[in-house]
C-alpha cells in the first residue's frame, strides 16, 4: 500500500525544488495531490504495480507553457 504524504524532488529549469504528494490507492489505482513549486497544487491519477506507483500527465506554467511531467 502507498497511501501517505511523500516528499518528492521536482527538477525545474530553475533547479531542484522539494515539494509533496499525498497518495491514496483504490485497488491498482492510486489517486495523489501534488504541492511543488513551479507546479502548484494539481491532482493526479497513477497505477500501482508491486510496490512501484506511476503517474504522468501535464500542466501549462507560467512563461514556460505547457509542461509534460512522470513520477
Amino acid at each position: 500500500m502507498v497511501d501517505g504524504t511523500y516528499t518528492i524532488q521536482v527538477d525545474t529549469p530553475f533547479g531542484t525544488k522539494q515539494g509533496m504528494v499525498i497518495l491514496r490507492s483504490e485497488g491498482d489505482i492510486v489517486y495523489g495531490e501534488i504541492d511543488a513549486p513551479v507546479i502548484g497544487k494539481m491532482s493526479t491519477r497513477g497505477k500501482l504495480d508491486g510496490d512501484v506507483f506511476t503517474s504522468e500527465g501535464s500542466f501549462k506554467a507560467p512563461f514556460v507553457g505547457e509542461v509534460t511531467y512522470t513520477l
